[in-house]
């Protein structure tokens, strides 16, 4: 049965729709407009070409969207700049140009004064204050670049604006078991090879020439500085390289707060000869033969493999150069053959543009296999052979160690050889060792 409405019914129904919009649209005229949020906000904001004040509602029809500063109640401190736009129909704002944004390490104040209003009628009606602070300079990121001493690094550090230098060598500082250190910054484009403190001493050491234009006194403020101790850092010890704040920007007044460690490393200890790297015989990793172990009497228990590298250790980087005339190997690594310098394709290369750590030890390599089975004696000259610093053996080092026969293997360096008659062929295997051969096969069947 279908229901029945008569008109009366219909008119009340009407009448009753009609209070409710009414009713409706009275209270939401009543609602003052709010601002829901603006951005950017609080502290270390990145600094961009926008503010944004968003409305809880629409305020302004779709059309002209672009408005005069005259039109806009707001105001900002420091100035900006603002080319003010409505984003749609609730949001408002400030942009800046392609050239411009907003400055880094500087507190705005935003100030928005009642006067905005819907077209229902709806306004703001307290006024609404903002601050927000853009990024303050900080250290982003820290390389070492050399060491001029065991004691002197340089470290060259990149910040996240222009800092000046004084600011730099105000708010840094190293730090060791005995105290805290100051530093010095320098340009990152300055060479830097005599510690600062070696020629402030001494004023006949003179630093090193200077590209043009350059100057240590140079304070204009960068994004990158190199910087060393004002005094060489203790032998062998636990440093930290420490900021805290006072960092000074080149765009605003807001200074650095950052308080933490950069970088933590050791200075180098005295320069020693440690012992020698080897492969034992019938072992697939290599090990340290330390020098008491070298010099004892059973040292030639621990036969070197010689298909297999063998270094030199020390506690600090040594030059390629200095073990080739300077340490006098016994028999002699060329073999005897007059034809052959095991060192020509081997060139000095610095292991100074790295932190050091505490019980490292810094290998060099020799440039050829040894020969099998030979008893070798190996000598350094502790008046000339010296670490990249130019520093001296403290005494004479001699040892000899032993190299073991080569390990029985049979080798088939082709899938598929062809051994012609009068003719030139490579030669399809080899063997190091007959004496108890023991051939290896992988899964392709071809013996290894």
């Amino acid at each position: 049965m279908k229901p029945r409405f008569d008109h009366r019914s219909i008119i009340c129904l009407l009448v009753l729709l009609l209070d409710m919009l009414a009713c409706s649209s009275a209270s939401g005229a009543e609602q003052p407009l709010r601002l829901s949020r603006i951005t950017p906000a609080g502290e270390d904001a990145p600094g961009g070409r926008q503010i944004v004040f968003q409305f809880d509602r629409a305020v302004v029809p779709i059309g002209r969207m672009d408005r005069t500063a005259a039109e806009i109640p707001i105001t900002i401190s420091p100035q900006p700049g603002c080319e003010w736009r409505w984003l749609n129909t609730s949001a408002l704002a400030c942009e800046l140009g392609a050239a411009n944004r907003l400055r880094l390490a500087t507190r705005y104040r935003v100030t928005v004064a009642p006067g905005f209003e819907t077209a229902a009628g709806a306004r703001l009606d307290t006024a609404v204050t903002h601050t927000f602070t853009t990024a303050r300079p900080r250290a982003t990121y820290a390389r070492f670049v050399n060491w001029l001493s065991p004691g002197t690094p340089l470290i060259r550090l990149a910040f996240n604006q222009p800092v000046t230098r004084a600011s730099v060598e105000r708010a840094l500082a190293f730090t060791t078991n005995a105290g805290k250190v100051a530093l010095v910054a320098y340009p990152d484009d300055l060479p830097r090879r005599t510690p600062r403190w070696a020629y402030a001493a001494d004023p006949a050491a003179a630093p090193e020439p200077q590209p043009p234009g350059a100057s240590d006194d140079d304070a204009a403020p960068r994004r990158a500085w190199v910087v060393e101790p004002v005094t060489e850092l203790p032998i062998d010890a636990t440093v930290t390289l420490n900021i805290g704040p006072g960092l000074t920007g080149a765009e605003g007044p807001e200074r650095g707060i950052e308080q933490r460690t950069i970088v933590a490393f050791d200075t180098y200890p005295t320069f020693r000869f440690l012992g020698l790297r080897c492969t034992p015989k019938g072992s697939e990793r290599s090990e340290n033969l330390l020098l008491p172990e070298l010099q004892s009497t059973d040292a030639f228990a621990r036969r070197c493999a010689p298909l297999k590298a063998v270094a030199l250790l020390f506690s600090a980087p040594v030059l390629n150069s200095v073990i080739r005339d300077h340490a006098t190997f016994t028999p002699a690594l060329d073999g005897e053959r007059k034809d052959f310098d095991p060192w020509q394709n081997l060139h000095d290369w610095t292991e100074l543009g790295s932190p050091h750590r505490r019980d490292r030890i810094y290998a060099r390599r020799l440039p050829v296999r040894l020969l099998a089975d030979k008893h070798y004696r190996i000598a350094l000259d502790p008046t000339a052979f010296t670490d990249e610093f130019g520093r001296r053996l403290p005494a004479p080092v001699e040892f000899s160690f032993h190299t073991s026969h080569r390990e029985p293997k049979l080798t088939v360096g082709l899938a598929n050889a062809v051994l012609e008659q009068g003719v030139d062929s490579d030669v399809p295997l080899y063997v190091t060792n007959l004496e108890h051969l023991d051939v290896e096969y992988d899964r392709l069947g071809t013996a290894m």
